[in-house]
């Protein structure tokens, strides 16, 4: 009985796989600069860096300035038409046969970032590009791991033509064309808790993908750990070590738990599939039948048993010793 039981046990395989449904939403091409917020909501940084906005950012580097900073490559605040979108000022990124690594970091991994749902917002242009992608990534940092939850990349064009891409989990997807020397408005919903974000460009509807990392963060200082947060805003090409030549603008800048204004991001429908491998002796019954079910529905397995027979438990993620 001992090992028909345990045959039993080890033939029942239930697969989840989750299906993320979104629907089209429709946004202004156009920086935003009026956020939906209350009195629960974090701005982690909002500018175009114009003078006359706070915090001031001054003309030249961008490292040390409102926790960025620069360890390869260039950020450059300039006051130039070609790097701005609106007003007269925008950030330069850039290097040249070379690594890129231009970062905003807020918080440490030390720290106790920010979690639930956060939101960002940006107008992106590439003037040049070549060798490697430019990408902007979404780092959580705890202790001296950093784990990246989004990446957005720009292929290196053809022809003055690429495509903007998103990750899901290593599957890149490809959400919108874009054309060298055009502004394109980037906007993204970030969930911590379910690991999915949505990303849309201009008009576009959002798509909804998986984080690009899998991880569990320790904690580390007054970081807690199994928290997933938002830490760190990276400019790279695709890795910290790939080399290549870029020049991108970043206007309009935005990240915090506002709902940028003009911006729709429906809830994801979240189903799961479960399959369940029969036993070789009688059968194992859902309750509800499924396959199909609405995420937060409580399913119950039920084995029936022949005459002689007792369940004695189930293994991996079921509990409990119900039987037919």
């Amino acid at each position: 009985m001992g090992k028909w039981m345990k045959n039993i046990i080890s033939s029942l395989i239930i697969v989840l796989l989750v299906l993320l449904i979104w629907f089209p939403s429709k946004i202004e091409a156009s920086i935003i600069n009026k956020y939906f917020n209350s009195s629960n909501d974090t701005t982690i940084i909002h500018t175009s860096f114009e003078a006359d906005e706070t915090p001031t950012y001054a003309l030249g580097t961008i490292n040390n300035q409102d926790n960025w900073s620069v360890v390869s490559g260039s950020g450059e605040v300039v006051e130039d038409s070609i790097y701005a979108r609106q007003g007269g000022r925008g950030l330069k990124i850039s290097t040249s046969l070379n690594t890129l690594r231009v970062q905003h970091t807020p918080f440490s991994g030390s720290e106790q970032g920010v979690t639930g749902i956060v939101y960002f917002d940006m107008c992106v242009k590439i003037i040049s590009s070549s060798g490697e992608e430019f990408t902007i990534n979404g780092y959580d940092l705890f202790g001296s791991s950093l784990k990246r939850a989004f990446v957005i990349d720009f292929t290196v064009p053809t022809g003055g033509a690429g495509s903007i891409r998103i990750n899901d989990g290593w599957h890149k997807v490809i959400i919108a064309p874009y054309q060298v020397d055009e502004w394109y408005r980037l906007a993204g919903k970030i969930n911590y808790e379910l690991e999915i974000y949505q990303v849309m460009v201009d008009e576009g509807g959002p798509e909804t993908v998986g984080f690009r990392e899998s991880y569990n963060p320790t904690a580390s200082g007054a970081r807690a750990a199994n928290l997933k947060e938002y830490h760190q805003l990276l400019f790279n090409l695709g890795t910290m070590s790939n080399t290549g030549s870029v020049n991108a603008a970043v206007n309009g800048f935005y990240v915090g738990t506002y709902l940028p204004e003009g911006v729709v991001f429906p809830d994801p429908y979240i189903t799961y599939t479960v399959t369940v491998n029969q036993p070789e002796v009688k059968s194992i019954a859902l309750d509800p039948k499924g396959p199909v079910f609405k995420d937060s529905t409580t399913v119950t397995a039920s084995l029936t048993l022949p005459t002689g027979y007792i369940n004695c438990g189930w293994t991996g993620d079921l509990s409990g010793k119900r039987f037919g």
